[in-house]
């Protein structure tokens, strides 16, 4: 993700994330709620706060997805380009890890796509031969299904300024760092 004009890309992300810090809830065990996130603590109204560099992240944002959905074939054989939505509306909200975070296996079944963003690279996932802190994108293994059923399986690394586009179908978690 490009910069908003006027930032440089550290510069923006360490704005971003002092506002995100601004207004976290934390989630725990799963019985204390039912999101995907355990341990961590949640900005839950990102675009919709009225604080200036989230509002510049959601306006990125907007712009990354517009230009996602045009980029797209124009095939008609596959249902997800078949159903590529002429008008959107971004939902977003932001998470702090610690060494007890993560997310388990989920997908987003009200969306069309979904997308992940890093502001910062947690100092866990750049250890060498490590993905700690990684994005997993592949098969929900806690619901019994496994690469073995010939799923595919990706792994994303955790890069400042990092800004992933993929279908709401996709299972997708991380792991406790």
């Amino acid at each position: 993700l490009d910069p908003p004009s006027g930032f440089g890309r550290d510069e923006f992300n360490e704005a971003l994330a002092a506002e995100i810090k601004s207004e976290l809830t934390f989630y725990g065990e799963p019985e204390e709620h039912d999101q995907a996130i355990r341990n961590g603590w949640r900005h839950n109204g990102l675009v919709r706060s009225k604080q200036p560099t989230c509002r510049a992240f959601a306006a990125a944002v907007q712009r990354e997805v517009e230009r996602y959905i045009s980029d797209l074939p124009s095939s008609t054989d596959h249902p997800f380009l078949v159903s590529r939505p002429a008008d959107f509306e971004l939902q977003a909200w932001a998470v702090v890890s610690d060494g007890k975070s993560y997310h388990q296996s989920h997908i987003h079944p009200r969306a069309w796509a979904s997308g992940v963003y890093y502001v910062k690279e947690p100092p866990a996932s750049q250890k060498r031969g490590s993905n700690i802190g990684w994005l997993h994108v592949g098969p929900p293994e806690r619901l019994g299904v496994s690469t073995d059923q010939g799923w595919a399986k990706r792994l994303v690394a955790p890069i400042a300024g990092r800004l992933i586009l993929m279908p709401a179908y996709f299972y997708h978690y991380t792991r406790p760092m």
